[in-house]
């Protein structure tokens, strides 16, 4: 099991009343054979999140990026919830 820091970058999206470019943090623990597997299972949950897609409002030609900011092998998630919730920030 691996667990992986992901950092979310140029999400627009509606935050406070207006419509704002924000940055996430989310942790995610996949099982997997290797880094690069547990890299692959992270991003691809979270481009498949349907709450983040409907949150989403970027244009095509300006999408969100996704980069993996830690991958840690672990023995278990010690009870951890397999999806932390996304901590926002400003960009």
């Amino acid at each position: 099991m691996y667990r992986v820091l992901v950092n979310g970058r140029n999400f627009l999206i509606e935050w406070d009343g207006s419509v704002q470019k924000r940055g996430f943090y989310v942790t995610r623990f996949v099982n997997a054979e290797g880094k690069e597997s547990a890299e692959s299972e992270a991003i691809s949950a979270l481009r498949n999140d349907a709450h983040l897609q409907e949150l989403t409002q970027n244009e095509q030609m300006d999408p969100p990026r996704l980069f993996i900011e830690e991958i840690e092998q672990v023995s278990d998630n010690n009870g951890a919830a397999n999806n932390t919730g996304l901590s926002w920030y400003d960009e």
